[in-house]
């Protein structure tokens, strides 16, 4: 890859920013590279966007230097090969609730024999071809830099965090998603109840501590001002819930202090 690891990034110990991109926007991606972003993850969960265009935000990313993984629409092989084979520098998966989930994951991320991912020297990430000969040395040198992201989204994976964490070749990174993990709670819509962050600041704990600190915990923010105490309780990687809704924290703060957009 010509981009820097994020993979090392995220082993290093130091904060690393990532933004979901949800927009089908290269320039967004530009914007968010150029403002210092260390990733970006696109989504193709919530808001699914045609391959040509998730190509063509990673080639994006790439032109700038900055990594960019694909949040899939589920953990199942052949989502995770198609976000892999259009170069994505690894994957998030939603609603990681076992130690299952994650072997099933990473055996989809790897070639056989240790794994299940099928094989093209065509595509994009093998450069259309110029990887064929030698291929298998190419391949090992990939898996080593792609990254996985395991989402916690329910109570089933709060109470697993243990074992998902201490998981070895398992998981790059933990990424907490309040939204989904409050719904599951009986609190749609209210990330910041007292009960839903007790559960939080215990699986940002455990995790660091199954893992002897091997697996950095993270969380998406919907705020810049939530950082700073999350990162007290352990936390360096922060992901903005949305390029959009910074666009729209960024307007709305334009159109209260008085000025008018041009």
């Amino acid at each position: 890859m010509s981009t820097p690891s994020l993979k090392e990034r995220l082993a290093s110990g130091k904060v690393v920013h990532g933004a979901f991109m949800f927009m089908p926007s290269p320039a967004a991606v530009e914007l968010l590279a150029a403002a210092g972003f260390d990733f970006v993850i696109i989504d193709q969960e919530h808001s699914p966007k045609s391959w040509e265009t998730v190509e063509n935000m990673l080639r994006a990313a790439e032109a700038c230097g900055m990594a960019a993984v694909i949040r899939v629409q589920r953990n199942e092989p052949g989502a995770i090969l198609h976000a892999l084979e259009v170069g994505a520098h690894g994957v998030v998966v939603p609603f990681v609730r076992s130690v299952e989930d994650v072997r099933a994951a990473r055996a989809a991320m790897l070639y056989p024999p240790h794994g299940v991912r099928g094989l093209c020297t065509q595509t994009r990430t093998a450069g259309y071809g110029i990887h064929r000969a030698g291929f298998a040395d190419y391949a090992g040198r990939r898996a080593q830099e792609l990254v996985l992201i395991g989402l916690i989204e329910d109570p089933d994976g709060i109470r697993n965090i243990g074992s998902i964490a201490a998981e070895e070749n398992g998981l790059d990174a933990m990424l907490i998603g309040r939204g989904d993990l409050a719904a599951t709670m009986g609190r749609l819509g209210d990330t910041n109840n007292a009960d839903l962050t007790v559960a939080v600041q215990g699986a940002i704990a455990t995790t660091l501590a199954a893992s002897a600190g091997r697996v950095p915990a993270g969380i998406t923010i919907f705020d810049v001002a939530e950082c700073p105490p999350w990162r007290d309780h352990g936390c360096n990687l922060f992901v903005a819930a949305s390029e959009a809704n910074m666009f729209l924290s960024a307007a709305q703060r334009w159109i209260s202090q008085g000025c008018t957009p041009l």
